[in-house]
Formats: structure tokens, C-alpha cells, sequence
């Protein structure tokens, strides 16, 4: 999967080949027999938990108190939702919030009269709260509610209600409750001994039924299942590969799964990191706090709209010249703004020098500094999160800055500089020489030609004119030049193409999808499952849309070993 970086320092010392005839690649070793993760609970994300209540109950709904933030690990929070743990002030904050939402949702309106589905008959109704609780539990909880669950509850709204001297403030007490269950807030999909137990897999357990719908749907839609997906795993339709395959399909054509493929990506792309971008404005005059949300949103509609308007080649997004742009971001680019308000297509002409998604504001200047551009973030990001190349941190007693390099040079000769330690140069062998592709394109992002340079005065502080604003020299030319595994590249556009047709571009993308969908890093004995996944991707001809379905099918997806005890239901 991954470079590593075992060919970053090391030479060979089992002999040489003629210049003429190059050692072919080692083959790949086989992998070994197949074996699924541990099973494991899942809680919900933050964005899960917003998404299943705004299903639940209604858009109008709002979950504004705040929640413990999610962990990212492996690059996603959706991996972190499986380690994390819930301190007690989180669950301070889940109890504030699920008792919010039921006043809301429970508060006069239509929309509360139709969510019932009955007229009470007083003070306390059995009945129609027993009606209610029974339809609404099996959507919250992903599962029809057990009888002793469902008189519990009926018994929590009665006596709230007599209390309250309302019939709806003691469903509002139900709402709460179940918001606040662990069977909402994680998602069981630990699965069932497997039947019969395969003699190769000793102790695997299978995803069936409501379990299985929890998890495609998740996937899939990022969200809680709905009640159709309920129906067919109730019915055991889920449990044939021709019934999850078809409700696979069916939810991709869903307006949800376009926002749950956003999600992922925003995720993949390290996207929310855009809400706290930060430039200075002496540097950069076109930098407003605007600029990070538009770039982010320029980014998710060019993959949405590449991934289902037009189904197209995976690759084809590191050079594709569509885009989806704002007045605000069309500035930055120096082009005619498509439309007035909001975003609109844009495409790029086939002179400009920019293209594909690392050629958008959400790659170029959230991989940048404050005052200028980053070769070494911006290589690091390829290699780590579109080639999944493991890079480790530098060592603790390493500068990682320029701050001590001659800031007259340019930023290619003071990172040559930087790679003079030894300590430092396997690493950055890996990333300058794709991130110096970049520098034609400024830590805001803004194309340029020429790498303008401070000016200092005797005492060494930066010259500033009259206005306050530093005065700037005419550097170099910019040397965009460099190399990714062996291509040459002497422009952007190059590298665009290079890392278009880098063979671990696809093969990264599928294993992040996996390790998205089942909610862990994946393991040695998942490798044989990955190839298959990573052959039919090719087959498909890189469609993302196919992918999806390919990993729903997967065995990795369906099973798990080892048991863990799902947290008792206190509420």
C-alpha cells in the first residue's frame, strides 16, 4: 500500500545490474489467509449525531451545545469514533443535548402532531405513546425495540406526564432518553457467530440483519438508516448478496450519499481544517476569513460533481479543468466571475496552469504558511494523504522551520539547505521534490511567475513604506521543477499528470475508502481483501460509485472476529 520509506535511504547491496538492464520489481509476496478486524463499537461522530437527529425528528431540529470533539485517527474521525471514550463531561453534554432536543421536537407545531401520529386522550395515553415510542424507537435505536424496552418507556412518559401535567412533555423525557441510550450513540455492529463457521475462520462473526443496515448505512449515507433499510434487513433481504447489493445501489442514488461521499473527502483532504485558515494581509490583499469556506465548498462540488454527474476516472480529479467557483475565489484566480451570487462551472482554459484539485485554494493555501508558500506541507500531504505514504514526524530535536535560512534565498535553495542534515533528508527527499511542483502558486494560492523576497533594512527588521507595507524584491524566476518516484516534472501541469498516473493514487483511495467504511486502520490479514477491492476499482475504470459498491460487497465489510460487550442500556 504504501512507499514507506525503506527506498528514501537505503542502496542496494546484493550486487548491480548493467546501466542497460534495470533489476526488475520484487514481486509482491502473497498475502496471508484472509482474517476480518476485531469487532468493535462505534460511536457517532458529531456529524452523525446532527444528521440521525435532523432524520429523525425534522431540518427545523437544532443540536447547537457543544459535544466532546472528534478524534482523528488514520486521517479519519469516523476511526477515531472506535477508540475514543466519552469522559464525564461529555456526558454532561449529551444529557444537555438530548434534553434539548425533546423539548423542541416536542413543542407545539404540525410537525410534532404528524411526528406522534396520534391525538392523546389526555393527560396520559398509553396507547398512543406506546404507538409512538414503538415507530419512533425502531428508527433511533436501528432495530425494533424489545417489548420490555418499549414498556419501559411507556412507563417513563406516563409518570413524566402526570408529573408534568402534559402529555408531550413526557414524550419529550422518551426523546431524551433514547438520544442519550448507548444504543444511539454507538453503533452496535459486532455481529453473529457465524453460520456455519468456516474452518479457515475460526471464530468469525457476520453482519446481518439491522447490524449490517447500521453499518452500510453510515457508510453510505453517513447517517441512520431509513425505515426501508430497516424493512429489507428485518426480512433477512440484506443477508443475500443480491439483497445488499441492490440496497447498496439504492442509497447511492440518494441525495444523501452525495453528501456522505462529501463528508469522506472532507475527511480524506483534512477539509475542516479550512474553517480556521489563517493568512496575513500585508501578504496577501485578496485574503479575507471568506476564502477558507469557499475553497472548501469549491472543492466538495468539483468531486461531487465529478464522482455522480459525470461518473468519471478517479485520477482525472488531479487534471480535470472544471471547477465550481465564487466571486471570492474567481478574484484569487484572476478570472471572470461565473455567476453573481453563490458558486457556479467554471472551466479552466486549456493555457491556464491550473488544474485539478491541487490546483484549488483548499490544497494550495491551507499547505502553506502565513506569508508564503510551504513545498515541504504541500509534498507531505500528497505523499501522505492521496499516495498513503508513511512518513513519521521529525525527531523531536529538529527544527522543522526556515526560520534560521538566509530569507533572501529562495525557498528552494533554503530547503536545499535544509536537507544538508542528514537526520532530515530521507524524509524530505520524499516531499520537497513534489511539493517544489507547487511553487508556482503562492501560500495563498495565487499564481505567480517570480518569487518576490522581503527587503531589510541595517538593523535587520523588514523595510516598509510609507502605508506600513513591506517593501519586496524581485527574486528569481520560480524552478517549479522536481520529480514524484522516478517522473520528471518541470511545471505543475507535469506534476498534475505524474501523480494522475501514479499507480498508488488509486490504490491509496481504495484503501482509505475501506478503512472509512469498517472504522480502523486496516490489518495484515485484510491485505488479500484490499487487492480484490483495489482490482475491480481498475476494472471499473476508476469509478468511485463502483468502488463504494465493491467495498459494501467486501468480506471486511460484513465480518468481524472477537466480541466486545456492548455498554448497558441505563436509560
Amino acid at each position: 500500500m504504501a512507499l514507506g520509506l525503506a527506498g528514501c535511504d537505503t542502496v542496494g547491496t546484493i550486487g548491480t545490474a548493467p546501466a542497460d538492464r534495470p533489476l526488475p520489481p520484487e514481486p509482491e509476496p502473497p498475502p496471508p489467509p484472509f482474517a476480518p478486524a476485531p469487532a468493535q463499537l462505534l460511536r457517532l461522530t458529531a456529524e452523525q449525531f446532527d444528521n440521525a437527529v435532523h432524520d429523525l425528528y425534522g431540518e427545523s431540529v437544532v443540536s447547537a451545545l457543544p459535544l466532546e470533539p472528534d478524534v482523528r485517527i488514520g486521517g479519519f474521525f469516523a476511526v477515531g469514533a472506535g477508540v475514543d471514550s466519552v469522559s464525564e463531561t461529555g456526558v454532561n453534554q449529551y444529557e444537555a443535548q438530548a434534553l434539548s432536543i425533546g423539548e423542541q421536537v416536542m413543542a407545539p407545531s404540525a410537525t410534532r402532531d404528524a411526528l406522534v401520529g396520534c391525538t392523546p386522550a389526555g393527560v396520559t395515553d398509553d396507547a398512543c405513546a406506546r404507538s409512538f415510542i414503538t415507530r419512533q424507537g425502531r428508527l433511533t435505536y436501528r432495530r425494533s425495540l424489545t417489548e420490555p424496552e418499549i414498556t419501559r418507556f411507556v412507563a417513563l412518559a406516563s409518570e413524566a406526564a402526570t408529573v408534568r401535567g402534559d402529555f408531550y412533555a413526557g414524550l419529550s423525557l422518551v426523546v431524551a432518553a433514547q438520544l442519550q441510550s448507548p444504543n444511539f450513540l454507538y453503533r452496535n455492529e459486532l455481529g453473529v457467530p457465524a453460520e456455519p463457521e468456516g474452518a479457515e475462520e475460526p471464530g468469525v462473526r457476520e453482519l446481518r440483519g439491522t447490524q449490517l443496515a447500521s453499518r452500510l448505512s453510515f457508510f453510505l449515507w453517513n447517517t441512520t438508516p431509513d425505515a426501508a433499510l430497516l424493512d429489507a434487513a428485518e426480512s433477512g433481504a440484506l443477508d443475500t448478496p443480491e439483497g445488499l447489493e441492490t440496497e447498496t445501489r439504492r442509497l447511492l442514488e440518494s441525495p444523501r450519499a452525495r453528501s456522505a461521499v462529501r463528508s469522506f473527502f472532507s475527511e480524506m483532504l483534512e477539509l475542516d481544517k479550512l474553517d480556521n485558515l489563517s493568512k496575513d494581509r500585508n501578504a496577501f490583499l485578496h485574503y479575507s476569513p471568506a476564502v477558507g469556506p469557499a475553497a472548501r465548498e469549491e472543492t466538495l462540488r468539483t468531486i461531487e460533481n465529478h464522482v455522480f454527474d459525470e461518473d468519471a476516472d478517479y485520477r482525472d480529479l488531479m487534471t480535470t479543468r472544471t471547477t465550481f467557483i465564487d466571486r471570492t475565489l474567481a478574484a484569487i484566480y484572476e478570472v471572470p466571475a461565473p455567476t453573481r451570487e453563490g458558486y457556479a462551472r467554471y472551466e479552466h482554459p486549456s493555457t491556464s496552469p491550473r488544474r485539478g484539485i491541487l490546483g484549488q485554494l483548499s490544497f494550495l493555501a491551507l499547505r502553506a504558511h502565513a506569508t508564503r508558500s510551504s513545498p515541504t506541507l504541500r509534498g507531505r500531504f500528497v505523499r501522505i494523504n492521496l499516495l498513503c505514504t508513511e512518513i513519521p514526524p521529525p525527531p523531536a530535536n529538529v527544527a522543522v522551520d526556515l526560520s534560521n535560512t538566509d530569507a533572501t534565498l529562495s525557498i528552494r535553495d533554503q530547503l536545499f539547505e535544509h536537507r544538508e542534515n542528514p537526520v532530515c533528508a530521507s524524509c524530505h527527499e520524499l516531499m520537497d521534490p513534489i511539493g517544489l511542483g507547487f511553487e508556482n502558486f503562492d501560500g495563498l494560492g495565487q499564481h505567480r511567475d517570480v518569487e518576490w523576497l522581503l527587503t531589510f533594512g541595517p538593523d535587520g527588521d523588514v523595510l516598509r513604506d510609507e502605508n506600513g507595507d513591506r517593501v519586496l524584491q524581485r527574486g528569481q524566476d520560480i524552478d517549479a521543477t522536481g520529480e514524484l518516484d522516478g517522473t520528471l516534472f518541470s511545471n505543475p501541469l507535469e506534476l498534475t499528470e505524474a501523480l494522475r498516473n501514479h499507480p498508488d493514487l488509486p490504490r491509496c483511495l481504495a484503501h482509505s475508502i475501506y478503512r472509512y467504511a469498517t472504522g480502523h486502520q486496516e490489518l495484515r490479514t485484510e491485505e488479500i481483501e484490499l487487492r480484490s477491492l483495489r482490482d475491480s476499482f481498475a476494472a471499473s475504470g476508476y469509478r468511485v460509485k463502483e468502488l463504494l459498491v465493491q467495498v459494501a460487497l467486501s468480506r471486511g465489510f460484513r465480518r468481524a472476529s472477537g466480541l466486545r460487550a456492548i455498554p448497558e442500556d441505563t436509560n
